[in-house]
């Protein structure tokens, strides 16, 4: 029975967070503000570390963009496992940090977070200043690598996980390791062999060899990692293995045993599933208000209406970005003004064209989705943590609240324009998401929005498929449209907000 299957969810979530909590008792951390501003993350070694009375080699973590220091969570809990200390940072534009991100592949903007980070290995008695490793993902490897080419004497070892692009110093990098996934895509395959080569001096070098020589600090290693592609990387045994056996030869003495698991990956899955369960199962407040009456065209015509709006969106969009800069320039959030402008302007003509829906109370429906969205932003946010940071910094939280007002008629249209009738024509809304989320890509090829409106693009795709399953279980029970449509816009303007770079 429903209840039956509520409460044994619950009991599920309370037991996958207080495995979480426990999971990391066995490491020391503490979250930290560094000299330039950084939030920043510092992984010790616990209690039930071995005893060692010399200084720990520091790692510090970098993560890509779109990302934050929640997104190299279990890479460093691994490796402080192995006996690293390891600082994972907020990089700028991301996460928690007040500044903007500022970073072209060519300069050395972010040279103050580096310094900042070699400042905790010189203050603190327990971790040396001489053994330093940078280690970078995506856009965090190709600033790990320049940054090793241009202060090498404060680095000891550079590993580069997916660099997207090649990052060039007047210095050679130091015992340099390049890893990528073999699911990675071909440009990012390919752009690792081409700057293995290069910092190895050669046209060309084999994987899983090293050249060069690992004590005079010129060692140079390229490796594949069967199994593992973009999304799955940062949370890979396999690709930590060959991270810490790289970090055992260049900074510390080899040990036998090998990458240690990260155990809160298996609690926040289970408390994900059974998260899952428990919402699905959860009583939804009918709708006070008697749903509106149907305007009299057919399905295939709505579906074709909504198309029509998107492409009018699309022109109008594309015309203010080309001649004025576009209309939401004022909006940080890069990639989100273009989403948020095609969404918000389209959803507001279908909204006006497809029908506004019933007229329920509007305190009530508000109330209502807050109060749904406030139990998936606990929910998912914690139980999300080892995998990424969801919860935002406070610079945040006025541009994600004005997002999901600009997104609000997006979703007002999908559930009082689209969503009628029986469970059988669920296909609707569904449809006319899909067509919103294709429309990005197809605007980008013609020239109409710019490259960056697909930065987020496989995060919206998710995103979509769980709102929607959300909101077809939120109409067949009866639910205020208002209120799905609201939670549904505040749902996608946190993900977007927490993890988009700000400018």
């Amino acid at each position: 029975m429903p209840a039956r299957w509520a409460y044994t969810a619950a009991a599920g979530v309370l037991v996958a967070l207080v495995g979480l909590a426990s999971s990391g008792r066995d490491l020391e951390t503490r979250r930290l503000t560094l000299q330039s501003g950084a939030p920043a993350v510092l992984h010790l070694p616990g209690d039930g570390a071995e005893p060692t009375e010399a200084a720990r080699p520091l790692v510090v973590l970098l993560h890509d963009r779109g990302g934050n220091s929640g997104a190299m969570g279990s890479l460093a809990r691994r490796l402080a496992r192995s006996g690293y200390a390891v600082l994972s940072l907020d990089l700028p534009g991301h996460g928690r940090h007040p500044e903007g991100f500022a970073y072209d592949g060519l300069n050395r903007s972010w040279g103050l977070e580096f310094e900042a980070a070699y400042e905790v290995a010189a203050e603190r008695r327990d971790l040396d200043a001489e053994r330093i490793a940078l280690v970078g993902y995506g856009l965090g490897a190709s600033a790990a690598l320049q940054e090793a080419q241009w202060d090498p004497a404060r680095v000891a070892s550079v590993a580069a996980i997916s660099p997207p692009h090649a990052a060039e110093g007047p210095y050679a990098a130091p015992n340099a390791l390049v890893l990528w996934g073999a699911g990675d895509a071909t440009r990012v395959r390919r752009a690792g062999r081409e700057i293995g080569a290069r910092l190895a001096g050669r046209t060309q070098i084999v994987a899983d060899r090293t050249y060069g020589d690992l004590a005079a600090g010129d060692a140079v290693r390229i490796s594949e990692v069967d199994g593992v592609g973009r999304f799955n990387a940062r949370y890979s045994r396999e690709l930590a293995e060959r991270l810490r056996d790289w970090l055992d030869a260049t900074l510390a003495p080899k040990s036998d045993s090998g990458a240690p698991d990260d155990p809160a990956l298996g609690w926040s899955a289970a408390g994900l599933l059974a998260a899952l369960v428990l919402l699905w199962n959860l009583p939804v407040p009918r709708a006070a208000a008697r749903a509106p009456a149907p305007d009299g065209r057919s399905r295939l015509a709505r579906l074709g209406t909504w198309g029509a709006v998107l492409g009018v969106a699309a022109a109008l969009i594309g015309a203010a970005t080309a001649f004025g800069g576009g209309p939401l320039g004022f909006l940080p959030l890069a990639p989100a003004r273009e989403i948020a402008g095609l969404w918000g302007v389209a959803g507001g003509l279908a909204w006006l064209v497809l029908g506004r829906g019933a007229r329920e109370a509007r305190a009530f429906s508000s109330a209502q989705g807050l109060l749904t969205f406030g139990v998936a932003y606990a929910l998912f946010g914690s139980l999300l943590a080892p995998w990424i940071d969801l919860f935002p910094g406070a610079v945040r939280l006025g541009w994600t609240a004005l997002l999901a007002l600009l997104l609000l008629p997006h979703f007002s249209a999908l559930e009082n324009g689209l969503r009628e009738g029986p469970l059988a024509a669920a296909w609707l809304p569904a449809a006319a998401r899909a067509a919103a989320l294709a429309a990005l890509p197809l605007l980008v090829w013609l020239g109409l929005l710019s490259r960056g409106a697909l930065a987020g693009w496989p995060l919206l795709l998710l995103v979509s498929a769980a709102l929607e399953v959300f909101a077809a279980r939120w109409a067949r029970a009866g639910g205020d449209r208002r209120a799905s449509a609201l939670a549904q816009a505040l749902g996608t303007a946190w993900i977007l907000g927490a993890l988009l770079p700000l400018e």
